[in-house]
């Protein structure tokens, strides 16, 4: 008589081995255990367990290139970003408002700029800078070394016509810088203390070693005696009878600047 017993639900994977896994997945014919059903279980048991494998491999890698791809784009959005900024910050020329216009003021291609231009150094204080100017291939080139044991600082000026800045909201200098920091200086007849005062705006900082044109507004300049800051009226452009150029950042070493053209911006006597 065949006996054949078979178990009415099977695991996907046996976890018994194929000798022990009689009462769990095998058969019996003749009154003999069979251990094939275990291994039909287990290498259907091991395709099942492969796939999912595959299923858990494939979705990491389309999780990896899909995280790759956004990576990717967030670089090239910040590369672009970086670039528009710096082409903003390297722009070359300075575009006047519509109720202004710009006009030229100093120009050194004129021979007479030459001998209008003095040197002022903090040696008139003890000082130990050095410093000076040339005008040569139609700029002014203001080079020297400051020594902060002393005074700190090196300056050329040039004398104005009183008027000449009439209407002027700004200065447009076209200039190449070091990347130190420098200032525009003017002076009127207006005293503090009995002293002159000497009003000072910075110089925007531009790209070393490359061309720029920079805007210093007239409402910058801050009255100031010997370097400090006083309580002295405003710059009253009309008055304006001197003109130049300072280092004082406090840090030794060479500096180098060179001056193009020196413009003003004014206001249209028609506002528009």
């Amino acid at each position: 008589m065949l006996i054949t017993r078979t178990r009415a639900a099977m695991p996907l994977q046996c976890p018994k081995s194929a000798k022990t896994c009689r009462v769990h997945c095998g058969t019996m014919t003749g009154g003999a255990w069979s251990a094939q059903p275990h291994r039909r279980n287990a290498r259907i048991g091991s395709l099942g367990q492969a796939s999912t494998q595959n299923g858990r491999k494939t979705a990491a890698s389309i999780h990896w290139r899909s995280a790759s791809v956004h990576l990717d784009m967030d670089i090239r959005i910040i590369a672009l970003l970086t670039a528009l900024i710096y082409a903003g910050s390297s722009m070359a020329s300075y575009a006047a408002p519509q109720e202004t216009f710009i006009a030229p003021l100093i120009s050194f291609e004129s021979p007479a700029e030459v001998r209008a231009w003095r040197t002022v150094n903090d040696d008139v204080m003890g000082g130990r800078s050095l410093g000076g100017s040339v005008v040569e291939e139609g700029q002014l080139v203001f080079t020297g070394s400051i020594n902060t044991k002393g005074g700190g600082f090196s300056s050329v000026r040039r004398e104005m016509e009183p008027g000449a800045l009439e209407g002027a909201r700004a200065f447009v200098l076209l200039i190449k810088s070091d990347g130190r920091a420098y200032q525009l200086i003017a002076r009127t007849n207006a005293r503090f203390g009995g002293r002159y005062v000497s009003y000072q705006a910075a110089i925007p900082m531009s790209p070393e070693g490359e061309w720029s044109s920079v805007r210093v507004a007239l409402s910058d300049f801050v009255p100031s005696v010997f370097g400090r800051i006083v309580p002295a009226s405003e710059i009253s452009p009309l008055e304006v009878n001197e003109l130049g150029f300072i280092i004082a950042d406090s840090v030794d070493g060479d500096f180098a600047l060179s001056v193009r053209s020196i413009s003003l911006e004014r206001s249209r006597p028609d506002g528009g």
